[in-house]
């Protein structure tokens, strides 16, 4: 066999003509996986740099290329190029070798040069996109691709591509025009369910974000980025019980992270599932002990299973890493409040409820729940304070514009009861 190799490889160095009537059966050998074969049969020949038919030279770049030799490929690509300039499938292939070694900058320069020879060809004008793009040149990329859209405005992949370069680029408008008209040639594509989806969510659009997020589920459920954004939809939307199992499917395929733990917890916690998201919460505090918002589920969760001391230790913890944030700040004092209410911590009750006034003091709610906190401690000087504070309420209530809600309703004709009941007390202790 060694023997047959080196005539043929004479043979070949001596017969031009075998060369060019015979490259198939070469190239057959290549395709056939033989492409070490074919290596050693035209080595020998292109071992002499003045060797110069281009065919065998090409064949051998293509023989090193499939044994992911990309160096010794390019080196024989190159050699093409002394002879011939313009050697279209050699500046190709230099530029995909270039690529496949990580030069971005020679694949870059390989590929103008070829688009020069002709500017005509779309798949090089493409080729030069992708690697403007990949080197952080999307403009240049865009300028390429909307010259081949132009030409072929019904190619899937040129309108994806778009979409993508508007997107990199934080132009939604123009993004969403070229995912839904890659949509439309392309029904059958996820991905562009999903790019319009997370678009549209960027937009504030949530309904219309599920719809297509859906879509894409209803296609290929195993997609954990499609899982994830129609979760995130749902949560949006207030669909806890639907996020929920998109949400258990992530963590199933491997995403324990502190993030998608929370995530759980939070949506078990919305549909009232109190005693079910407590482990979860705890699972995500051991990746990040002081995130306020896992620290405040947990700490409303166990308070409303009645575990109210090991509530109220998740609560202040809460508060004492919180950011200066008035909003959450509030939330948690509140919470807070009605944990230590639960206790029967009255006067501390009533100073979180306090605090928590100020960072909301819009919250006439807040001063029932200090009346009440103070009504039910003992001492004079408390019963006087409730009253003041119930007065307090009933005309903060009084101020309010339109009609009072069931709940205000209900709050102003306690409040009345208590308001004399407290008064009957403060008389009987004059006597």
């Amino acid at each position: 066999m060694k023997r047959f190799a080196f005539l043929l490889a004479l043979f070949v160095q001596f017969n031009p003509l075998f060369c060019q009537d015979n490259f198939s059966a070469l190239y057959l050998k290549l395709q056939q996986g033989e492409s070490k074969a074919v290596i050693d049969t035209l080595s020998t020949v292109a071992k002499d740099t003045s060797y110069k038919n281009q065919g065998v030279l090409l064949l051998l770049g293509d023989a090193y290329k499939f044994q992911y030799d990309y160096t010794n490929a390019l080196k024989y690509y190159i050699r093409v190029l002394k002879y011939n300039e313009s050697n279209k499938r050699a500046l190709e292939s230099i530029s995909d070798m270039y690529s496949l070694l990580g030069e971005s900058q020679m694949t870059i320069k390989t590929l103008e040069n070829l688009y020069l020879l002709d500017s005509s060809n779309n798949r090089i004008a493409f080729k030069l996109a992708t690697a403007y793009q990949s080197n952080s040149n999307v403009k240049n990329a865009l300028k390429l691709c909307k010259k081949i859209y132009q030409i072929d405005s019904g190619n899937y992949i040129i309108t994806k591509t778009l979409g993508d370069y508007y997107w990199s680029l934080r132009n939604n408008d123009s993004s969403l025009y070229f995912f839904n008209k890659a949509e439309k040639i392309n029904r059958k594509s996820t991905y562009t369910k999903l790019m319009i989806s997370r678009i549209l969510f960027d937009n504030l659009d949530y309904n219309s974000a599920k719809i297509f997020a859906s879509r894409g589920v209803d296609m290929d459920s195993s997609s954990v980025q499609l899982r994830k954004q129609l979760a995130n939809c749902c949560f949006k939307l207030k669909d806890y019980s639907e996020a929920i199992p998109h949400y258990i499917f992530l963590f199933e395929q491997g995403d324990s992270s502190e993030n998608n733990l929370r995530k759980i917890g939070a949506r078990l916690f919305f549909t009232g599932n109190y005693e079910m998201c407590i482990p979860w919460f705890e699972k995500s505090l051991e990746y990040d002990q002081k995130n306020s918002e896992t620290l405040f589920y947990l700490g409303s969760a166990l308070s409303e299973t009645g575990k109210y001391s090991e509530a109220l230790d998740y609560l202040l913890m809460a508060y004492s890493v919180l950011l200066p944030d008035a909003e959450v700040a509030y939330i948690v004092k509140n919470q807070t409040g009605q944990t230590l209410s639960n206790l029967k911590r009255f006067e501390e009750a009533y100073i979180a409820f306090k605090e928590a006034s100020k960072y909301k003091p819009e919250d006439i709610n807040l001063i029932y729940q200090m009346a009440m906190m103070k009504g039910l401690q003992q001492g004079s000087k408390n019963l006087t304070e409730a009253e003041e504070l119930l007065n307090k309420y009933l005309k903060a209530l009084g101020e309010k514009n339109g009609a009072l809600s069931k709940e205000e309703l209900k709050m102003k004709s306690d409040a009345e009861v208590y308001l004399e009941k407290i008064k009957e007390e403060l008389f009987m202790k004059t006597k």
